[in-house]
């Protein structure tokens, strides 16, 4: 039998996400929608697990010259 503390993952609601992204709130439910951020649905409300907030800002790291075309 797994027990309770394996069962325990880490989330945030939508506006906590985006406070750590440093976007807004509607930024956030743009990514949710178009799929680039994996979220859980528990009824009308909708969390982040902290490990999806990972995946998705490593997805997103670039490196050398395309890091500094965009600054």
């Amino acid at each position: 039998m797994t027990s309770k503390s394996q069962l325990r993952v880490r989330c945030l609601t939508v506006e906590q996400a985006a406070d750590v992204l440093q976007l807004s709130a509607k930024s956030v439910r743009r990514l949710i929608e178009r799929g680039d951020l994996q979220v859980y649905r528990f009824g009308s409300s909708v969390r982040v697990p902290v490990e999806a907030l990972d995946a998705y800002c490593n997805r997103s790291l670039i490196s050398g010259s395309r890091a500094s075309r965009n600054v």
